[in-house]
C-alpha cells in the first residue's frame, strides 16, 4: 500500500498524493517510483532517498535525490546495479541512471527491460523488442546482437528476453513469446538452444504469439495465450523455472482450445538438473566472512 516497514517499524509513509510503488533497496538509498494519475497535473518521479538500517529516523523524502520523468505515466519492469550506480528502466524508454549523487538519462524509444544480471564486469539488461540482451558498460549501452538467438522458425517481432539467472556458470535466458530458453556457455563462447518451456502448440512465423486466432475470436488480446518464463531461480542443485501466460483471471470453459494437461502448463514449475551447480543462503553478519570450496 505505498509504504515500506523495516524490522516491524514503518520507515516510509504512503504519498499524501498519488502512489509510491515499485520499491528496490540498494548503494545506501531506497529508490521507488512516485506517480500520480490527474486529469491536470500527472507525474511520475523517482525517487533516491539516502537511508541505512542504522538510521532510526523515518525517511525524510525532502532528502531524496529525484528525477521527474519525460512522460507522465512511466513504470518500471527492473533496477538492477552496476559498481556504484543504480540503473531503472521505463515502460517508455528512458534508462535512468543514478550515481549517488545525482540521475542522468540515456533515452531510447521503445526500449522495454525486463531483468537485469551482472555477469562478470557488466551488467546485462534483458530486452525487448529484439528479444536480445543489453549491455551496460563504462557508462554505455551496447546492443548484443544475437544474444540470444532465435529458434529457428518463429516470428522476428516482438520479442522479449525477460529471465535471466547464472546457473553452474552459464547464462540462462527466458524469452517471449515461445518460452524459449537459452544457455551461453563463456568457455565456449556460444550458445546452446535448452528447447521450449511448453510442449504446445507447434511453432510458427505464421503469426507473432501462440494461439493469436483464438484469442482473436475470444475477444482477448491478440498475445493473452503468449508464453513466458516468468522466472529462473538456483536453488540447491537445480534451476528452478515457472511459466506463466500474458493474460490473467479465472479459467473459463470458452477456452475450450487447451485441454487441461495443457492449460496446466501455463503456471507450471520446471527443474533442470545439470552438474556443477550449489546455491544455498548464508547467514548476514556485519563484517567479512571467509568461504572455502573444495572441489
Amino acid at each position: 500500500n505505498g509504504q515500506v516497514r523495516f524490522n516491524g517499524r514503518q520507515i516510509l509513509a504512503p504519498a499524501g498524493q498519488g502512489s509510491y510503488f515499485n520499491f528496490y533497496y540498494a548503494q545506501g538509498h531506497l529508490f521507488f517510483y512516485h506517480r500520480l494519475r490527474a486529469d491536470q497535473g500527472s507525474f511520475t518521479r523517482i525517487y533516491a532517498c539516502p537511508w541505512t538500517p542504522k538510521i532510526k529516523k523515518p525517511i525524510d523524502v525532502q532528502q531524496a535525490t529525484i528525477l521527474k520523468t519525460p512522460y507522465e505515466q512511466e513504470t518500471p519492469f527492473s533496477f538492477g546495479q552496476f559498481k556504484n550506480e543504480v540503473l531503472t528502466v521505463s515502460n517508455m524508454g528512458g534508462v535512468y541512471i543514478f550515481n549517488g549523487a545525482s540521475w542522468r538519462t540515456d533515452h531510447t524509444v521503445s526500449y522495454q527491460v525486463y531483468s537485469m544480471l551482472n555477469y562478470h564486469d557488466r551488467l546485462l539488461l534483458a530486452q525487448y523488442p529484439t528479444g536480445n540482451l543489453i549491455e551496460y558498460h563504462d557508462g554505455q549501452l551496447k546492443h548484443l546482437k544475437g544474444w540470444p538467438p532465435r529458434l529457428p522458425g518463429v516470428a522476428r517481432n516482438a520479442r522479449e528476453a525477460q529471465t535471466t539467472a547464472i546457473y553452474r556458470g552459464d547464462l540462462f535466458v527466458g524469452v517471449w513469446p515461445w518460452a524459449e530458453l537459452w544457455r551461453y556457455s563463456r568457455d565456449e563462447k556460444k550458445w546452446h538452444s535448452m528447447g521450449r518451456m511448453f510442449s504446445h502448440p507447434e511453432i510458427t512465423n505464421k503469426t507473432t504469439h501462440p494461439y493469436e486466432a483464438a484469442a482473436n475470436e475470444l475477444k482477448l488480446v491478440t498475445n493473452h495465450w503468449g508464453q513466458r518464463v516468468t522466472g529462473l531461480i538456483p536453488l540447491q542443485d537445480g534451476l528452478r523455472l515457472s511459466t506463466s501466460s500474458k493474460g490473467t483471471g479465472l479459467w473459463q470453459e470458452r477456452f475450450n482450445f487447451l485441454d487441461e494437461p495443457q492449460r496446466r502448463e501455463y503456471g507450471a514449475v520446471l527443474q533442470l538438473n545439470m552438474p556443477g551447480n550449489l546455491a544455498t543462503k548464508i547467514h548476514w553478519q556485519e563484517k567479512p566472512m571467509h568461504f572455502e570450496f573444495l572441489v
